[in-house]
């Protein structure tokens, strides 16, 4: 009987590592914001405005070494920058965290670099979004703020 129980315990969690792996995989790939949903009380539209033109201007590079490099393309409020850094996906795959090492900018057409973090202990900014929907072709990811819900459809690209 306490052979089962720990049978049954190690494969539980083998079944959660390999969904978490799975999801890991699925968002593997090229990504682009399609849609930004904004949940807030009392913003201002100009805010939800900006941060719509902001968002449908971001692509999303997720790499299977852990890696990720968000592009903001030029649009009508900045010129375009990107931030690199790693990625990790929670054990049960319910959770995305971003860390940010690196930030470039966009300056007359070429990336320069503003900062670049040496250090595996620090790192410039860390988002964590929940995974609300994972497919092959979209992903939904909601971010919460102290005013509200921010939801971003990203749909799967080519490049």
């Amino acid at each position: 009987m306490k052979v089962l129980l720990q049978l049954s315990c190690t494969l539980m969690v083998l079944l959660f590592v390999s969904c978490s792996n799975n999801i890991s995989n699925e968002i593997v790939g090229n990504w682009k914001v399609t849609d930004l949903k904004v949940d807030m009380k009392n913003v201002p539209k100009p805010l939800i405005q900006n941060a719509k033109i902001l968002a449908l201007a971001t692509k999303y590079e997720f790499k299977n070494n852990g890696t990720y490099c968000m592009t903001i393309s030029k649009n009508a409020l900045e010129n375009g920058r990107k931030h690199k850094g790693t990625m990790s996906v929670s054990t049960l795959g319910k959770q995305i965290t971003l860390n940010t090492d690196t930030l470039l900018f966009e300056e007359y057409g070429k990336w320069k670099l503003i900062e670049k973090n040496n250090s595996n202990s620090q790192i410039f900014a860390s988002m964590s979004m929940k995974i609300e929907k994972v497919s092959s072709n979209q992903i939904v990811l909601s971010e919460s703020e102290t005013s509200g819900t921010l939801i971003y459809t990203l749909d799967r690209t080519l490049d």
